[in-house]
């Protein structure tokens, strides 16, 4: 799962690349964008997976049994 993750930001990155040096921007600063891009990328995905993480703990919390309910 992580090499699938890591090959989309790979090309979200690539795709950043092309682009800015479409737009004239120069290959220094295109490499710098497409490397935020990249870790933006990382990132977000592994929130996503945090907040994931956290929402199927709290739906499969089970409810702590009280001596009252003996």
């Amino acid at each position: 799962m992580n090499k699938i993750i890591y090959m989309f930001a790979m090309i979200i990155a690539v795709v950043t690349l092309v682009l800015t040096n479409i737009s004239g921007i120069s290959l220094f600063t295109g490499i710098i964008r497409s490397a935020i891009v990249f870790l933006g990328v990382l990132f977000v995905f592994f929130i996503a997976g945090h907040l994931l993480r956290l929402g199927i703990l709290l739906v499969n919390q089970k409810p702590k049994a009280t001596e009252d309910d003996n």
